[in-house]
């Protein structure tokens, strides 16, 4: 009888171990989903209470970031929209999709070019999770960030660029060469373009003495 409990007390042991695996993973994924619900309704709640295309100093944490391929500076749209589903379909196989929207990164001398008529991203990219498990990632690094929060479709958030490099210089500041537009209102919270809320952020490096 002893010999047989033990026999049983294993077997349940080992039924019950195995069991928890899944139910762990199962618990993790809706954890997860949890957390990101949070972003999104951060971000929602964020976007409701700033001052459109008015401009703010604010500090960052540093931040991880996954980035899609890099889109030439003379892609055409074919190209662009194919890098974009490419990334699009990359956080959907991780499930990055329910918090923060893709966001996009334009390089400093797109931005200053006068001839430009659409925002036109270098990188497309994705903020991580914290449970995240990448191994290759990059970082938004922390810092004081010269900001807008522009309305309207995102392929004219370039016309928000001029006034914030006009600012930098008038105000003494050296600025970093990449800009980062990311989605607060976006098209899986509102239907029309011209609803849409982009946070717009450029890195201050170095405050330069004025003479």
């Amino acid at each position: 009888r002893r010999v047989l409990f033990r026999s049983n007390a294993d077997l349940i042991y080992d039924l019950y171990s195995n069991r928890m695996i899944p139910l762990k993973q199962t618990v993790n994924k809706y954890n997860r989903t949890i957390e990101m619900m949070h972003v999104k309704l951060d971000l929602i709640n964020k976007a409701k209470s700033v001052l459109l295309d008015t401009i703010y100093l604010e500090y960052r944490p540093a931040i991880q970031i996954v980035k899609s391929k890099e889109i030439p500076a003379d892609a055409s749209d074919t190209l662009q929209y194919k890098i974009l589903g490419e990334h699009m379909a990359y956080r959907k196989e991780k499930d990055y999709s329910l918090g923060h929207a893709v966001a996009g990164i334009v390089d400093m001398k797109t931005a200053l070019n006068p001839n430009i008529n659409k925002t036109q991203y270098k990188y497309y990219y994705t903020i991580l999770p914290s449970d995240h498990d990448e191994k290759d990632y990059d970082i938004i690094e922390s810092g004081t960030y010269i900001v807008m929060y522009h309305k309207g479709p995102y392929n004219q958030t370039y016309q928000a660029y001029p006034f914030m490099i006009d600012y930098a210089g008038k105000n003494h500041f050296e600025i970093e060469s990449m800009i980062y537009d990311e989605s607060l209102i976006d098209e899986t919270t509102e239907s029309d373009p011209a609803n849409y809320i982009t946070q717009i952020s450029i890195k201050i490096k170095e405050v330069k003495g004025s003479d």
